[in-house]
């Protein structure tokens, strides 16, 4: 038998910084607050486009650049949560769905978050720095296919 972990502890320690990788639910991404966290994965399709802003936008606390990653099994559905067990799914988590589909297909996914959270209308990122994958693999001439990556 395993012993339990506490949980306060784990948390104590990553905000201490004694532990440098921690996997957790997308519950601990509400309230969080550390500022040297570089790279948020997500494993799966998000519930709704909010949630994984919410989540991924822990990282780079610190001002310095970070990375989000969005792992999608190729073996399960690419439709969020939000609709895939669902017979009739309301208008409202249909347009979750269209927006998190039009998020991770290849167009310019900064174009896509800020016109979905605060109705910001882009067609493509404007500050080289801090561009999006598509936006970077583009300008160097390549597209990039996140599904064939994860596959």
């Amino acid at each position: 038998m395993s012993p339990r972990l506490d949980p306060g502890r784990v948390g104590s320690d990553f905000l201490k910084g004694k532990i440098r990788v921690l996997i957790a639910t997308s519950a601990l991404s509400y309230g969080l607050d550390v500022p040297n966290i570089q790279a948020i994965i997500h494993f799966g399709l998000p519930y709704r486009l909010y949630d994984y802003a919410q989540e991924t936008g822990r990282g780079g606390r610190d001002g310095r650049n970070s990375e989000a990653i969005l792992l999608i099994p190729s073996s399960s559905s690419r439709t969020s949560l939000s609709t895939q067990f669902r017979p009739r799914p309301t208008k409202v988590e249909v347009f979750e769905n269209e927006v998190i589909q039009r998020y991770i297909s290849n167009i310019c996914r900064r174009a896509t978050l800020g016109g979905y959270l605060d109705g910001e209308e882009i067609e493509k990122c404007v500050y080289p720095a801090v561009s999006c994958n598509f936006c970077v693999e583009e300008d160097i001439g390549k597209s990039l296919d996140l599904f064939s990556i994860i596959h």
